[in-house]
């Protein structure tokens, strides 16, 4: 249960702690998502009043704008800038009113503009939030705020709480589960080996469509590491470890792979069992991937986009493969000018029954 722990007011400036049972990105989030942030702050409204609109854009420099009307029909509406965006550490944005708030756009604002300070403590599985707020026009008016906040900080609690147990039972229930991916390519199997354990090849298809993987350290041999970081269509980037297991050209690959959090840590765990079968020159491909381990409480939205993001990825895999032409290497005991012989000389071809 979340609790009020501390509250302190030192002339215009209020100072409120909050400790929730959820973990710091959860709590963050309902700050910056939109559709988050409107269940909790629409809800603390008090008297009637109705939550019109939320519009945020949290990064430095961006602006909220949140629309609230009375029942009376007054609008009162909140815009702010944000001066300050560290996921999940630190929040900081200006607090102002607009003049009138009825327009459907960020319109003329009050002159007393304030500033508010959110910390995000971590304590153990639960996070301490600390919000600061200043530059108060009056002693009324800070006291009105903390009766809003208190309600505020209330219905999050709510929020966050009821999620982060629902996550929580979500992930449980799927660990163990399984998802078994076949594919045929019209390309050999030794081709569609070396785009699988080739650094370089495999950072053309792995990842969803519109995704890039700038960062691919792969080097397929057992117990060696793995890092991937993705780069989606906007910029973002999705860092993955993991390791090999087995590596059996060209047939059999097994790793154990995972989305890494902010300290490099794996929020849960994959097994893949690749498997490559060759057909009259074209080879099956199977992919078995079953969840052993999950560590982060939002865990479950991720997995839930795992099969098609494999799906996505194995699809391009093809485009890859089915294009390119076959390079075998091989490594021989042996000077280049005798094995150049063996295979441009007909008595070379002879002996290797050519």
């Amino acid at each position: 249960m979340s609790t009020n722990n501390k509250m302190e007011h030192d002339n215009l400036k209020l100072k409120l702690a909050r400790v929730f049972d959820a973990p710091r990105e959860l709590v963050f989030k309902a700050w910056t998502d939109g559709d988050q942030f409107k269940q909790w702050f629409g809800a603390a409204a008090c008297g009637g009043s109705s939550l019109l609109s939320v519009k945020l854009d949290a990064r430095v420099g961006g602006k909220y704008r949140l629309q609230m009307r009375r029942p009376d029909g007054e609008y009162y509406t909140t815009v702010g800038v944000y001066r300050a965006v560290e996921p999940p550490n630190r929040l900081v944005f200006t607090w102002a009113f607009e003049k009138d708030g009825s327009g459907e756009d960020f319109g003329e604002v009050e002159p007393c503009e304030m500033l508010v300070t959110l910390e995000f403590r971590e304590r153990g599985k639960q996070t301490e939030l600390i919000l600061t707020q200043e530059n108060f026009a009056s002693v009324e008016s800070r006291d009105r705020h903390e009766q809003g906040w208190t309600r505020c900080l209330n219905e999050l609690g709510n929020v966050v709480e009821t999620g982060n147990q629902a996550a929580q039972t979500e992930t449980n229930f799927r660990v163990g589960m399984e998802f078994i991916i076949t594919r045929e390519y019209a390309a050999p199997r030794d081709l569609v080996w070396l785009a699988c354990t080739d650094a370089t090849h495999l950072a053309q298809w792995w990842g969803p469509r519109g995704f890039t993987a700038p960062v691919c350290e792969w080097d397929a041999q057992p117990g060696n590491k793995i890092y991937v970081v993705m780069r989606a269509p906007n910029g973002t980037r999705y860092p993955m470890g993991g390791e090999f297991l087995e590596v059996g050209p060209p047939e059999r690959l097994v790793t154990v792979t995972g989305p890494l959090d902010e300290d490099g840590n794996l929020k849960f765990e994959f097994r893949h069992e690749l498997t490559l079968v060759e057909q009259n020159g074209k080879t099956k491909l199977t992919m078995r991937s079953r969840l052993q381990k999950v560590t982060a409480p939002d865990a479950g939205r991720y997995i839930g986009g795992f099969e098609a993001g494999m799906t996505q990825s194995l699809e391009r895999l093809a485009d890859l493969v089915e294009d390119l032409p076959l390079v075998v290497e091989r490594t021989f005991a042996a000077p280049v000018a005798l094995v150049w012989r063996a295979i441009t000389t007909k008595e070379g071809l002879d002996r290797n029954g050519a």
